[in-house]
């Protein structure tokens, strides 16, 4: 496909395979090849195609296994926490807490956080909308021990704030991710996005709605949220909610002290 290879500027007698690869992020997911290969190249020879600068292209894409959803149980999660970094230490309470995803996390301000009223607000969400969160003792203890109340809240280790360019993979905490875990002795393949799965099946063992939940995690459909039905064993509700700090305080949420603005 030579308007391909003109493109993406690679040398025009490369293998399509060594493309392939080339292309490809090192220890890519099964489900990675489609989204980040696959995808766009099918979008940009469709828009060349239509510009009668290449045929139509067609694509045969193999059906790839399901990725498995990682998941922590309290007290592993519980373990992760008590052996992270002291700055990572409240991000990871929040991500497990709130279900944040690490991209919106990062981006927090506190002048979308209301301790008193236990309340935060997560802008520019992957939704493209604005989202309330009602914070639970934990969540609320761990951002009350942050330092500083300008800006962000979450920083790195020297205090400055996380790169946000790049949101996908949670490279921004990737050592000391690791470094937790090992410490830890955590031994399933999880990520910083695990904390979301984490804190989904989590809510769900709680109070069993997957609509509650898909409003609550800002997905777009009760189909996203369908897979944490069936994560969660049976009889570990108490040991989340002593995690969340939830068990003895169950306190209906306030208003917060910060305005919804509109994202039109």
């Amino acid at each position: 496909m030579p308007f391909l290879q003109m493109a993406i500027g690679v040398e025009p007698k490369l293998p399509a395979s060594v493309v392939w690869l080339a292309l490809l992020r090192p220890n890519a997911a099964p489900a990675t090849p489609l989204r980040e290969v696959t995808t766009p190249i099918r979008a940009i020879l469709t828009h060349a195609s239509k510009r009668k600068l290449c045929s139509l292209p067609t694509f045969e894409v193999g059906r790839s296994s399901p990725a498995r959803t990682e998941w922590l149980t309290p007290d592993e999660a519980g373990r992760l926490c008590a052996s992270a970094a002291d700055h990572l230490r409240p991000l990871l309470a929040f991500l497990l807490c709130m279900g944040a995803r690490l991209s919106e996390a990062l981006i927090l301000q506190w002048s979308d956080v209301d301790l008193a009223h236990q309340q935060a607000l997560l802008r520019n969400t992957k939704a493209g909308t604005h989202r309330p969160v009602t914070l639970c003792p934990r969540a609320v203890a761990a951002l009350a021990g942050v330092a500083g109340r300008a800006s962000f809240v979450f920083r790195t280790q020297t205090g400055l704030p996380h790169s946000v360019k790049k949101i996908q993979g949670g490279g921004q905490i990737k050592t000391a991710w690791a470094h937790a875990a090992g410490k830890a002795k955590v031994t399933k393949p999880v990520t910083p996005h695990s904390c979301r799965h984490t804190w989904a099946s989590w809510r769900y063992a709680e109070h069993k709605d997957l609509m509650r939940l898909k409003v609550e995690g800002g997905w777009h459909s009760v189909s996203m949220v369908e897979r944490y039905a069936h994560l969660m064993p049976e009889g570990m509700v108490g040991e989340i909610q002593k995690f969340r700090g939830t068990l003895l305080t169950q306190k209906p949420p306030q208003k917060p002290k910060f305005k919804l603005k509109s994202t039109s």
